[in-house]
């Protein structure tokens, strides 16, 4: 729990450390209040920003260069493996505003996180 003493809200996010890589890792985190950027700035502040935030992080794309220390590819031709912010909603659950159902969502992770992390586990 992080609040901005004076002009802040209190805010509540679980953090569960799913895998650990050498330099990210996968993160499972609950948040239990809704806060803009809630998760994103719960992540920077504890020292550990989500991959690709260019607003709490550093915004770069995560390069398989930066992964595979002995890639030998062409720094102008490298594509990145991710290029925007890393974060992903694996599942939503809330009560639907218009007619009280309880709605239950879940998505799989997109192809460039997957692809991601099918590097990060070869190393």
């Amino acid at each position: 729990t992080l609040v901005d003493r004076k002009h802040g809200k209190a805010a509540v996010s679980n953090f569960e450390t799913v895998e650990r890589f050498r330099d990210f890792s996968l993160v499972r985190i609950r948040p239990e209040t809704g806060r803009t950027h809630q998760v994103r700035v719960h992540c920077a502040e504890t020292g550990y920003p989500i991959a690709v935030d260019p607003l709490y992080g550093d915004g770069k794309p995560v390069l398989l260069s930066q992964i595979k220390r002995k890639w030998k590819g062409d720094e102008f031709e490298e594509r990145p493996l991710l290029a925007r912010t890393g974060l992903h909603a694996e599942r939503l659950a809330f009560t639907h505003p218009a007619g009280g159902r309880k709605m239950d969502l879940t998505a799989s992770l997109p192809k460039d996180m997957s692809a991601l992390l099918a590097q990060l586990r070869k190393i």
